[in-house]
């Protein structure tokens, strides 16, 4: 992109060969997996600012060159630059390369960048609630449904984070055994944890051509059930083998120059800069104690947590479509206003959470609160 600030550098041809190919992978999106489309929804849904693919495609037939051009040369100049150096180099050589792209990018005013209009924000789920997302699968000849169930937990926190990755790595092999091998819902089942610019959560995925999304959150439900009395009963042994995998995972030595480049960059990406995190967050992974991890299930993740907060986005495939509501049977998901399927509260008692059904992407970012924007401090375990 440095080369559009020159006017010769890119010519009209170069760049009708790029918007082409840019125009047909977008196009493409459509015809990836079930469970692939749950998880672009799910993060454009809780991530600001996030643009859908589908108004992408709606715009670039009407981009020219000249206002690419003039786009870059505008952001550019607002923009701010950290670099990271990472290899066998010395100091004075990695400031070097960053003085040489430094004055590649040109005239910067970092003050213009700071004023927080792109800062990622994170969706809060609303407690005691559950927003459904149902969608028309993309590709009408692909017959498998999937789901994502998202329980949000929260920002980074040594009382959250460590029993939540905890309960994950219980979780995993279970999920796997009662709704892959068991009820052979589908090949596509997973349970691990999903993180949001620093908002966590615990996540389950499933894709099947046997099930629909509604019988899928069912199922996911059921085994929540079932994972509890599992907590229950674990004993000592048990708990210490799931602590030392996870203390295994979070210690492990990055293999390549390239994944510990991609680590150290993430944390200044995110504006952590928790350069130690792994190490902090075994500490407290290890002191995790059973009454801990029962305390957390039962107030983040069990059905009557009173801190529960739920999002499921479900993909009907051509085998279901049948289940799926009238109203959400059209493609307009991002930001149709005239969309008939309009958030409602249900019959709510003492005991039940609220359930929202989810009309379109825009309408549930309104109806939501934002999370603080997470910054190095309130990320320190």
């Amino acid at each position: 992109s440095l080369t559009m600030c020159s006017p010769e550098a890119f010519t009209d041809k170069e760049f009708q060969r790029f918007k082409k190919k840019m125009t047909r992978d977008l196009q493409n999106f459509d015809m990836e997996q079930a469970y692939q489309h749950c998880m672009y929804t799910s993060t454009v849904m809780l991530n600001l600012p996030r643009w859908h693919i589908d108004e992408k495609l709606k715009v670039i037939g009407d981009v020219t060159l000249p206002e690419l051009k003039a786009h870059v040369r505008s952001m550019l100049k607002t923009c701010s630059m950290e670099t990271l150096v990472t290899g066998n180099v010395t100091p004075e050589h990695a400031m070097a390369f960053a003085r040489q792209a430094r004055l590649a990018i040109g005239e910067m005013d970092p003050a213009s960048a700071m004023d927080g209009s792109l800062t990622p924000r994170v969706v809060m789920i609303e407690p005691r609630s559950e927003s459904f997302f149902m969608l028309p699968g993309r590709d009408p000849d692909n017959i498998n449904s999937a789901i994502e169930v998202i329980l949000q937990v929260g920002p980074d926190d040594p009382h959250r984070l460590a029993p939540l990755q905890l309960l994950a790595q219980i979780a995993q092999e279970p999920c796997f055994n009662k709704l892959r091998t068991e009820q052979q819902l589908g090949y596509i089942v997973f349970c691990g944890v999903r993180g949001d610019h620093g908002i966590n959560a615990l996540r389950f995925l499933v894709q099947s051509s046997r099930a629909d999304p509604y019988m899928l959150d069912e199922k996911i439900e059921d085994f929540i059930e079932y994972l509890g009395g599992l907590l229950e009963d674990i004993d000592e042994d048990a708990l210490r083998r799931n602590i030392d995998a996870v203390l295994d995972s979070n210690l492990e030595r990055d293999k390549t120059l390239f994944a510990e480049t991609r680590r150290w960059a993430g944390e200044i990406e995110h504006h952590f800069y928790r350069f130690s995190r792994a190490v902090e967050l075994a500490a407290s992974v290890s002191t995790t104690t059973k009454a801990d991890l029962l305390g957390f299930f039962n107030d983040f993740i069990h059905r009557d947590g009173k801190n529960r907060r739920k999002l499921v986005v479900g993909i009907f495939g051509a085998k279901h479509q049948s289940a799926l509501p009238t109203a959400a049977r059209t493609r307009a998901s991002h930001d149709n206003d005239n969309a008939t399927l309009a958030a409602t509260h249900a019959l709510q008692t003492r005991n039940e959470p609220a359930v929202y059904q989810v009309a379109n992407i825009r309408q549930f970012r309104t109806s939501n609160s934002l999370f603080p924007v997470q910054s190095r401090a309130q990320n320190k375990l």
